[in-house]
């Protein structure tokens, strides 16, 4: 553990006289959310009752939206954002393609900011043409409206009269950024509005692996005990990190960190690529990149409809992905020989690619092998028994609507995790960690060097290992505060 002068947030410090509420952001590769919360000084917040998701976005049936923006440049040169989220997806999927030529739209861009060479200069390209903006006004754009939508969900569950200076926002990131990569997302956030100036103490960030243990030790039935070892996985959309935490105090639930937090760009994105490298591999590379260029509104509706089929997979029935008319035909023109070559079982019929489960195993399989040798390879310089191994978000596969349940990919990952670390685990156990409200859970304790070297839990102790963690959604007035 870190020494008593290690510098970190406290319940007193950041629910003293300045900031009323927190307010954080879990920005995601795939989709991103709000929650918060209002301080109480002199008290610990309940991660169950204190914290509020965000209502529901346009477009969707839960707190999270997709990580897309689309932005249309005035009069004066300026580039005004137009819409974000699932509002943004539908707009693109509308525009006619000389419409489409007038606008910029991305999504699914925080990848880029793992590049190594990432700062401040960074340009993010439009997802199907040339146009080029700065990273700083795109992710600021976005922030700027996630602003936007929190103040005013804020301000309707109290009567207190909350100011832009009485928030503290906290922002997750992957464990596996860099400094150029969070210096850039300070500007960003300087640009949409949430903090002053780039170095403003008003504005944190929470390594994502850490707000998921988080997340799971203060709301789940774990058994945990002074020297017991949980490793937690943060399976996200483009990274998978893990943080490694050892019981120190029980009673205290304090806790030290066992290994550094670590990951790798081996979200479930790349089950994406492998479904794309299969239309590059059939269709044809020149013919694939020809169509998007032609008809990127349709080619966004190809992105929905396999992103749709990706999250209710089940493992044990045929997932059917419908295709724009012209790769269809490409696709069953050479589907006959790729089955032969690679034992493969696609089919087409109306327009519809049928893929057999164990075809769509072998998408999910590359994402599945890395995940699985990190966590075991993470997990082999422990000096302490492992006692829990936790999952969060599930490889970003939960399936979006209806009854939440694990998908086929987490259950094979919790099935080879469990023969690799079988000796060294008594327990392993799935979790699914909510983004932003297991962000607020962790604001408490995020310290100015953004790591939580040394986490104190409340000491009520765990009480639910969570499928689907439950939403606050009360949103009824508040006391003043």
């Amino acid at each position: 553990m870190l020494g008593e002068d290690a510098a970190i947030f406290t319940d007193q410090l950041y629910s003293a006289k300045k900031q009323k509420v927190i307010v954080t952001i879990d920005f995601g590769t795939s989709e991103f959310g709000f929650a918060f919360a209002f301080t109480k000084p002199g008290e610990r917040l309940d991660p169950r009752a204190d914290v509020f998701s965000n209502r529901p976005w346009p477009g969707t049936h839960g707190g999270k939206t997709a990580t897309a923006i689309v932005m249309k440049e005035d009069d004066s040169g300026k580039w005004e954002v137009l819409s974000i989220g699932e509002q943004a997806v539908l707009a693109v999927s509308n525009m006619r393609p000389t419409d489409r030529k007038k606008h910029f739209f991305v999504r699914h861009f925080k990848m880029q900011l793992y590049e190594p060479t990432t700062n401040v200069r960074l340009m993010i390209k439009d997802s199907h043409s040339s146009i080029k903006l700065k990273a700083v006004d795109v992710i600021g754009g976005l922030l700027g409206h996630i602003k936007g939508a929190s103040l005013k969900q804020v301000r309707l569950a109290t009567r207190a009269t909350i100011n832009e200076d009485d928030i503290l926002w906290v922002v997750t990131v992957p464990a596996i950024w860099r400094e150029g990569a969070k210096k850039l997302m300070r500007e960003a956030a300087e640009t949409g509005g949430l903090i002053r100036s780039g170095n403003s103490a008003s504005l944190l960030f929470a390594l994502e692996p850490e707000a998921a243990s988080m997340w799971c030790l203060t709301n789940s039935q774990l058994a945990a005990e002074k020297g017991n070892t949980i490793v937690v996985a943060d399976c996200g959309g483009g990274t998978i990190d893990v943080t490694v935490h050892t019981i120190v105090d029980a009673s205290e639930t304090t806790v030290k960190e066992a290994v550094p937090c670590g990951g790798g760009d081996f979200g479930s994105h790349e089950i994406n690529k492998q479904f794309f490298k299969l239309m590059n591999d059939v269709v044809g590379r020149l013919a694939i990149s020809e169509f998007e260029k032609k008809h990127p509104a349709v080619w966004v509706e190809l992105e929905n409809a396999w992103e749709k089929a990706k999250c209710t997979f089940t493992g044990s029935e045929n997932t059917a992905v419908t295709l724009p008319s012209e790769i269809a035909r490409h696709f069953e023109r050479n589907c006959a020989d790729y089955n032969k070559m690679h034992s493969g079982n696609f089919v087409i019929e109306d327009d519809r690619l049928y893929i057999q489960p164990a075809d769509m195993m072998k998408l999910f399989a590359p994402a599945i092998q890395t995940t699985v040798a990190y966590i075991r390879d993470t997990s082999i310089p422990l000096k302490e028994p492992l006692c829990h191994l936790l999952l969060a978000q599930s490889l970003g596969l939960i399936a979006k609507a209806g009854k939440a349940a694990l998908s086929k990919a987490s259950l094979k990952v919790m099935e080879r995790l469990k023969m690799s670390l079988s000796r060294m685990a008594s327990a392993t156990e799935t979790a699914v960690a909510s983004g932003p409200r297991a962000a607020a859970a962790s604001a408490r304790v995020a310290g100015p060097r953004e790591s939580l070297r040394r986490t104190r839990y409340p000491a009520d102790g765990v009480d639910a290992v969570l499928l689907n963690p439950p939403s606050n959604d009360k949103q009824h007035i508040r006391p003043a505060v």
